[in-house]
Parts: C-alpha cells; sequence; structure tokens
C-alpha cells in the first residue's frame, strides 16, 4: 500500500464494526509509531479529531519533545477538540504542549487576522514553519463522514461542494486528485497552510472507514502526507484505486 499511494510509511490495524474500538486502536498505533521515528528535541504538530484522542495518551519516551496544536477549535465540546488530545500527553515525562486558543473557522475574515494578531496565538502560529513532524486525521467531505459540515451553513457547503470537495484535513480542502481547493472560506480558518505542512519532515494521517477511503486516496495523492496508518479493510479497497505518482 505504501507503493501504491508512494508513501514512505503506512501501518495497519485490524478493522473492527466498533467504531470506538477502531479509532482506539488508529490512535494507539499512530502513537507507537510516532514515538519510533521523533528524535529528540522536536517539535511535533497536532492536529484536530476523534480518531486522535488515543494517541496522547499513548505516546512514550518522548523526553523533550513538544507538541503544537496545528488546527484551532471545532465547536464547543471540549472533549473533541486539539486541546483534548493534547492534555493528554503525560507531563511526567517530559513532554511539552502549546494550545492554539482560537476556532479552527472564525465568523469572518476580519475576525480571524484579529485572532492571528493575538500575541498568544501568534505564537503558536509562529511555530509550524519549525516543525519536525505532525499527525493528522482525515475527514470525508464528499460523501460527508467529518465534523466540518455541521460548522457550515448550507450556502457555504454548497460552495465547497460545487469546488469538488472529496476530503478534509486540519480545515484544508482536498478534491479527489488532490489540489488543494481555493475557496472563500481558507481566509477564515485559523490553521497550519498547505505550505507549511509541506515543509514538515514527517507528516502521518490518521483514519479508518470504508466511507473515507476517497478522502484517504486523495490527501496521499496531495503529497502532504508522508505516512498513514489505517485499516486492514480500507487497505483493500485503496489497493483497487488508481496508484498515486
Amino acid at each position: 500500500l505504501a507503493n501504491h499511494l508512494h508513501l514512505e510509511h503506512v501501518v495497519l490495524v485490524p478493522g473492527s464494526k466498533d467504531i470506538y474500538l477502531e479509532r482506539n486502536d488508529l490512535g494507539r498505533a499512530g502513537a507507537q509509531f510516532l514515538s519510533g521515528v521523533l528524535r529528540p528535541d522536536d517539535k511535533v504538530g497536532v492536529s484536530w479529531g476523534r480518531t486522535l484522542l488515543p494517541v496522547g495518551e499513548n505516546l512514550r519516551d518522548l523526553a523533550s519533545t513538544t507538541f503544537i496544536q496545528i488546527a484551532g477549535v471545532v465547536g464547543n465540546d471540549p472533549a473533541a477538540s486539539p486541546i483534548e488530545i493534547i492534555s493528554r500527553i503525560p507531563r511526567a515525562s517530559g513532554l511539552k504542549a502549546m494550545a492554539l486558543i482560537a476556532p479552527l473557522f472564525a465568523a469572518s475574515a476580519e475576525m480571524a487576522e484579529a485572532f492571528r494578531k493575538e500575541p498568544a496565538v501568534a505564537d503558536v502560529l509562529a511555530t509550524y514553519s519549525t516543525l519536525d513532524a505532525a499527525i493528522l486525521s482525515i475527514g470525508s467531505w464528499n460523501p460527508r463522514g467529518t465534523q466540518l459540515a455541521d460548522l457550515f451553513d448550507e450556502q457555504t457547503c454548497r460552495e465547497i461542494d460545487e469546488a469538488g470537495a472529496v476530503a478534509d484535513m486540519a480545515g484544508m480542502f482536498l478534491s479527489a486528485s488532490g489540489r488543494y481547493l481555493d475557496l472563500r472560506i481558507n481566509d477564515r480558518r485559523i490553521s497550519i497552510s498547505v505550505d507549511e505542512l509541506a515543509g514538515v519532515r514527517t507528516v502521518v494521517a490518521l483514519a479508518g472507514g470504508k466511507e473515507k477511503v476517497g478522502a484517504i486516496h486523495a490527501v496521499a495523492s496531495s503529497g502532504l502526507i508522508t505516512s498513514l496508518v489505517t485499516t486492514t479493510q480500507v487497505c483493500e479497497h485503496l489497493l483497487r484505486m488508481p496508484s498515486v505518482k
């Protein structure tokens, strides 16, 4: 599968009919993989998503590593936010964390710019060009399999649909071919940029579920990730899709 998707590494876990069990398995495998590739004093970006929740509590032997939130908060449930993910990182091991106290999408471009100028937010955003690794989840926009669908009004969703969005990752929307889509809502997003993510040495994506196969293939086609953690069932479906050059 790594060869098929033109990736450096792929980690597979057994799929499960229990979505919570599957997410835990994916998160644990992602944490184990990340623990094996990080170097001392690395800076690691952490996105948001339910699959990432088990990552923090399963990280081991990473003293002096700093984990940095690379996407703003979605909704108002702290249990499903990036802040909850990095709060699960065991402080006793010497790990550090930086939270981004801002929404993933502000109400307007002007409000997003105001957030970015807040000193605490600006300090976090300034680290994105120096990241050594990142771990993210993948959302499926078409078919819908993403929490972002509940954030936007009908007109915005229609604009995203008409642009050909298939996948979202850290608030970035991608077409089936992996092209980053130029959307009006991009000016409202508070997260790592495409160029910043493209410059990160190791980018690990976690995703399972048959409904996300198209989105995973799109993200792999984008060239933005180097590694994938998914299930054996998803692997079988991906191998039937065109190879990524």
